[in-house]
């Protein structure tokens, strides 16, 4: 007897189901056979077999097929050799034994229906006792919450079962949904991972330019869910993260995390056991893949597929970052059948736990920057990708630097409005918006006067400051190192910029280079200088080339060279930064 209010997992009894022949027999047909893995694809996965050294074997056969090698015994060794995994199944004698245990493959589609089944009825047991204790540790939810969560969890194992090939389905394959309750019973509202954007039990595509910062993004992501903690202000649901990148190694991935648990003020032991980051790019890190068997071209998930479904399990992954969709599917993205079957199997890992899975994928450089119009579409190649999706992001970086991430389609509930963003230089994306409130109002009027003050300095000097924000020259660069600089960070520096813009304060001003080329910098206006209590200029003849001048009002208003606005003599004498920056 168990301990009081306790469920007891009938696996903890006996043995779970499984059938030791149907694997040998299934595995054998494949060592001798090796086309016959077009027979059962649609029936059985690596993560159906029970004993773990016939799942590396299985693992091996469907890498070796998806590469479009021979698979016979003496390949599948070989395999097994590369990953280390030879002893694990028992060598070249447990191959031959296998080879030994059938004589023919004609009957291998019904061998792996005999595997598959048993692991369907693991699958019952499993989701039972998960049914149990959510009975016996209700966590204030109502009967009604329960039985619909319940429920669903029976569903994922029946469409898992249906996936498999199990079972005789009709020939339309549908479920009649009931809703005879729907008077006293209030089914469960969509659930999300991140709150409004990314769903729990479907696929969200994140899609972006090379380069734009969609992985980084991710990541933040990832350990906001790690931690239960918002992200740009929107909450996420805290549980266990896998990144699985097929694009950055180790490295790569190691430098962003401590970034970004340094930027956003988390201790990385805080992750242990909450974040996994899996880096496949050592070996294949294609999930799911076109091959040729039995003379047809189809579809399937690979073996490492499997091994990632089997860790989301094992680890109860309730979101998976998959990094990047050029890396997990190897086949045509203009191919909507093999697009629709690479979206349906992470759906599928959606399902089983609940979990949101967040699909990082490539755009044309000319789509990320809107050059393709207004009607644009946040991804490329077959509307598949679009129409598999329950929601769908896009990021786009303007050409002053700023990100926009969009929320473009969202099957559950409204569309979010756009996130705003900016980078700074050695930082991660930030929302783009001032900081509020009477007390940090009062302490952003003196920071901005100080900046003016700077501004207004250098500008005397012909020392400009870039409006770019991603520009060598922009405020945090050239300013920083002086005497009255604010101290924050450069995120909330370039926010009381843009504040003093709006206020009138400073403005754009376009200008040309020694060397001709056409660039932008700051200028105070009348109202800027004003606030810093120097003397505005009051002529309008047109300045000559790089006169330095003080702004607001006349934008050619020019200040002789030998007197300009008269500088602010709290700041004293600034040391020069040398010659004019260059954007």
């Amino acid at each position: 007897m168990g301990a009081i209010g306790q469920a007891i997992s009938p696996a903890a009894l006996r043995t779970p189901p499984h059938s030791v022949e149907a694997e040998h027999s299934t595995l054998g047909s494949l060592l001798n056979d090796g086309t016959a893995l077009a027979l059962i694809s649609d029936v059985v996965s690596a993560a159906d077999f029970f004993r773990h050294e016939h799942r590396l074997i299985f693992g091996a056969i469907t890498h070796l097929a998806g590469q479009g090698q021979p698979v016979d015994m003496i390949t599948v060794f070989e395999r097994l050799q590369v990953l280390g995994q030879v002893e694990d199944v028992g060598g070249l004698p447990y191959l031959n034994q296998l080879c030994e245990s059938v004589t023919s493959s004609r009957n291998v589609r019904r061998y792996a229906e005999i595997v598959a089944e048993r692991s369907t009825l693991r699958r019952l047991i499993s989701t039972s006792d998960e049914i149990a204790a959510a009975a016996f540790n209700p966590q204030g939810r109502t009967v009604a919450d329960i039985v619909s969560g319940c429920l669903a969890k029976m569903r994922q194992v029946a469409v898992a079962a249906h996936a498999d090939g199990l079972g005789d389905e009709p020939p339309a394959s549908f479920a009649v949904v009931p809703f005879a309750d729907l008077a006293t019973v209030e089914p469960a509202p969509p659930a999300y991972v991140w709150a409004g954007l990314v769903p729990a039990g479907h696929v969200t595509l994140l899609s972006a330019h090379g380069g734009t910062g969609k992985s980084l993004i991710a990541l933040m992501l990832a350990v906001a869910v790690a931690l239960g903690l918002p992200l740009f202000g929107i909450p996420t649901r805290r549980g266990v993260v896998a990144f699985y990148s097929g694009e950055d190694g180790a490295g790569l991935l190691r430098y962003r995390l401590r970034l970004v648990c340094h930027a956003m003020g988390v201790q990385v032991e805080d992750l242990a056991g909450r974040l996994f980051i899996l880096d496949a790019t050592d070996d294949d890190p294609t999930l799911f893949a076109e091959v040729t068997a039995g003379g047809r071209r189809e579809g399937m998930t690979t073996a490492t597929y499997a091994g990632l479904r089997d860790f989301a399990a094992m680890h109860a992954v309730s979101l998976l970052v998959v990094d990047n969709a050029s890396d997990a599917f190897d086949a045509s993205e203009i191919d909507r059948a093999r697009v629709r079957g690479f979206m349906r199997a992470l759906a599928r890992l959606a399902r089983e736990r609940d979990s949101g899975v967040l699909l990082l994928a490539h755009v044309d450089k000319g789509t990320s920057r809107g050059d393709r119009g207004p009607n644009s579409e946040g991804y490329s190649g077959s509307t598949a990708w679009h129409n598999s999706a329950r929601s769908r992001l896009f990021m786009a970086r303007d050409k002053d630097g700023a990100l926009t991430l969009e929320h473009q389609k969202h099957n559950l509930g409204k569309l979010r409005e756009p996130l705003h963003l900016v980078w700074p230089e050695g930082g991660i994306p930030q929302l783009d918006e001032p900081v509020s409130g009477p007390v940090q109002g009062i302490s952003d009027r003196t920071e901005t006067r100080a900046l003016l003050a700077l501004l207004h300095e250098f500008f005397g000097r012909g020392e400009y400051v870039a409006c770019a924000q991603n520009s060598t020259a922009n405020a945090a660069r050239v300013l920083s190192s002086q005497k009255g600089y604010p101290k924050r960070k450069p995120a909330e520096v370039f926010d009381l910029m843009r504040t003093a813009e709006r206020q009138g304060l400073i403005e754009r001003q376009s200008y040309r280079t020694a060397d001709r080329k056409p660039r932008e910098r700051w200028g105070l206006t009348t109202a800027g200088c004003d606030l810093i209590g120097v003397t505005a200029p009051t002529s309008v003849r047109a300045p000559p080339p790089h006169t330095p001048r003080c702004a607001l009002g006349a934008l050619g208003a020019p200040v002789a060279p030998a007197a300009p606005c008269d500088p602010n003599p709290a700041l004293g004498a600034l040391g020069a930064l040398g010659a004019e920056a260059t954007l």
